[in-house]
């Protein structure tokens, strides 16, 4: 609902956002932020991992107006992406089933939400002939979650995932930058979640050390996603079958019970082939069918290698024996030693003697040292 005590312009602004087809909409003003210290102790916790460019960006983290500096408010806005039952489809596949978080199995939120943006921004430089803007989505170094926060949006979860009162945690945010000054929503700084310690609770790897505090280190996310070598042995079997990404802090969240969504979602539409998928085929990718199956999805980003180590990793936990042939399949053809040395891991999880007799016909073919000490540990275990 717009406050009738707007301005024209600010009005319009809001009513444009949701008329391009966002879910929520709120504004804000360019300042200092408030978690900035916060983050800075984050960073220095190494709760980053190997996210580098958090240290290399933070600067420009500090004040929106480091990304333009004639910013004079910022319009928040947010498209939801929850998954219906109808979603989710027939689960009548008998054969080992990864899983993928949520916002990945449709096409990249990046390309749809900064599409949206920059047709806002056009049509305000409509309005105000000398209006310039810039659009932002998480790619961009900007403490984002906090403008959500004091735009009205929503408040911080204790999962570190900003909470909507209609659409939960499951939405997308995006901003834009202007030189036009409008006038600002009402923030919901003070909402808590009260004593609600589901996430914290549920988190498999311990990832979420305290509210609102996560070491990415230990995120089932992060690991599957940014983190490129190893998946610390420790941590395999906790990841479960997530293949991408996680949604587990969201999934317990009593918030997320029963969101809504304005039915805005057509570029957002959930790819059905991409839920619960069959890891059998997964394990079998080529590059080019990576490729083409992955294209225009947040999942092309990890690459071939990255995504074939997360499927091992699943294939391990499942612990179906029909993963043993093709497991050792690609433990024959593939070049990728990362690959190879999680095929090895995920052989002998599964264990048996299919699994066994595996491993010890391809200890004298494999010229990696690392992968063959890994074989020998295998053997020695069984």
């Amino acid at each position: 609902m717009v406050d009738v005590k707007m301005d024209r312009l600010t009005k319009r602004v809001l009513s444009k956002a949701l008329e391009i087809g966002f879910d929520v909409v709120g504004i804000t003003e360019p300042k200092d932020a408030w978690t900035y210290e916060h983050f800075e102790r984050w960073l220095e916790m190494g709760f980053a991992g190997e996210m580098a460019y958090m240290a290399r960006t933070k600067e420009l983290r500090r004040n929106p107006k480091m990304l333009m500096s004639d910013c004079k408010s910022i319009v928040v806005v947010g498209i939801g992406y929850a998954m219906t039952k109808d979603d989710a489809g027939e689960k009548t596949q008998h054969t080992p089933k990864g899983k993928v978080s949520i916002y990945a199995c449709r096409q990249d939120y990046h390309d749809v939400i900064r599409a949206k943006l920059l047709e806002l921004g056009r049509w305000l430089a409509e309005q105000v002939k000398w209006a310039k803007f810039k659009a932002c989505v998480d790619t961009s170094p900007i403490l984002e979650r906090e403008l959500a926060v004091n735009a009205g949006i929503g408040w911080f979860g204790k999962n570190t995932n900003v909470i909507n009162e209609r659409l939960g945690s499951y939405f997308f945010i995006g901003e834009l930058l202007t030189n036009v000054e409008l006038e600002q929503t009402e923030g919901l700084r003070e909402k808590q979640c009260s004593d609600c310690n589901r996430c914290i609770n549920s988190c498999p790897t311990g990832a979420l050390v305290s509210p609102m505090v996560l070491d990415a280190r230990l995120c089932i996310s992060y690991l599957t996603i940014e983190h490129r070598g190893a998946i610390p042995t420790e941590l395999r079997p906790l990841i479960g079958e997530w293949v991408f990404g996680c949604d587990i802090c969201q999934q317990v969240c009593p918030c997320n019970d029963n969101v809504s969504v304005n039915g805005t979602m057509n570029e957002l539409a959930i790819r059905h082939d991409l839920v619960a998928p069959n890891l059998l085929d997964w394990i079998k990718l080529t590059e080019d069918e990576f490729n083409k199956l992955f294209f225009g999805t947040p999942i092309l980003r990890i690459g071939r290698e990255r995504l074939l180590r997360n499927v091992a990793i699943a294939l391990g936990n499942v612990g179906d024996e029909r993963a043993v042939e093709p497991l050792a399949m690609l433990l024959r053809s593939e070049r990728s030693s990362l690959i190879r040395s999680h095929v090895v891991w995920a052989l002998s999880r599964i264990g048996g003697k299919k699994a066994l007799h595996a491993l010890k016909l391809h200890w004298s073919h494999e010229r990696d040292e690392a992968v063959r000490a890994e074989i020998e540990k295998a053997i020695e275990d069984r």
